[in-house]
């Protein structure tokens, strides 16, 4: 992201302004004056428009929210720049931030669709297990008296089953 920014460096903060990574970690840029200067834009920018630190300080900050599709923050992205930024590099932070939002979208997308997956497999086990439980033993006890060896198979495949499925699901 910081090569597409043009960028001396990139630091990335979440929604509550909480620094979560810089880049390039350890370099020089990141004085204590860069780092508090970022960490105050990014918690201005988090009120939902971009922010240009004073273009007299050095480093030059900017820092531009990055926005759900439904307008809330998601954190901030913030570039930082030992030169004056120009206008081009200004719309390409932008960019930038619209493309990381909504990778984070679709992260959550995809979180948020496996955990639905997951309800509906427990949901799914817990409304068939009685009733397959149910069938399984009737059918044993069918073969009980008409074919015992094939009622012993079916028991031990039915106890193989269940440890398995007590294994699986905790």
């Amino acid at each position: 992201l910081r090569t597409l920014t043009g960028s001396d460096g990139l630091a990335l903060y979440d929604a509550a302004a909480e620094l979560l990574v810089v880049d390039p970690p350890g370099a020089p840029l990141w004085t204590t004056q860069a780092s508090a200067a970022c960490g105050q834009t990014a918690r201005d920018s988090i009120a939902g428009r971009r922010r240009v630190m004073d273009r007299d300080q050095t480093p030059a900050v900017v820092a531009q929210p990055l926005l759900d599709d439904a307008g809330t923050v998601l954190g901030a992205l913030v570039a930082v720049n030992t030169a004056e930024p120009a206008p081009g590099m200004l719309g390409a932070i932008g960019e930038v931030t619209r493309y990381a939002a909504g990778q984070l979208q679709l992260a959550e997308l995809d979180a948020s669709r496996a955990r639905l997956d997951r309800a509906e497999v427990l949901a799914l086990r817990a409304q068939i297990s009685p009733h397959f439980i149910y069938n399984a033993l009737n059918t044993i006890a069918s073969f009980v008296r008409t074919d015992p060896d094939r009622a012993r198979e079916l028991i031990l495949e039915f106890a193989d089953f269940t440890r398995y499925s007590f294994r699986a699901s905790g």
